[in-house]
């Protein structure tokens, strides 16, 4: 076997950053979120929609680099990136707020792994 047939196609590395990126970019926009809101005021349903929004919108850039930097599968590991980032949130939901696993819970997963994979497949299409 030579060295291409041993590597696996997930980059655990790689999901890592691409969930940390995802993560810190969550923390910034939802600081800055919050800071908007508190200066200027807006429904509490606008606010919940576009913090949703936002998070899907960094899991598919946390994907992305995910995607552009590994080698094969970018799908796979940018619904990875998705799975874990949703996985970390609904955790400290969980621990901060005493949530409930819900079936919304469930269906903000499915879109976050699908947005993950999203991210993942133009990722690796874009550099190659």
């Amino acid at each position: 076997m030579n060295t291409s047939e041993q590597k696996t196609s997930l980059e655990i590395k790689n999901i890592g950053r691409g969930t940390l990126i995802s993560l810190l970019l969550l923390l910034i926009g939802s600081i800055l979120i919050g800071v908007i809101v508190s200066i200027i005021d807006f429904d509490d349903y606008l606010v919940e929609q576009a913090l949703s929004l936002f998070n899907y919108l960094v899991i598919l850039i946390g994907s992305f680099f995910t995607g552009a930097n590994v080698s094969q599968k970018g799908w796979l590991n940018g619904a990875l990136v998705g799975l874990v980032h949703m996985l970390v949130i609904f955790l400290l939901a969980l621990l901060l707020l005493g949530t409930a696993v819900t079936l919304g819970a469930f269906i903000m997963l499915l879109i976050g792994i699908v947005t993950g994979l999203l991210g993942g497949m133009v990722g690796i299409n874009i550099n190659n």
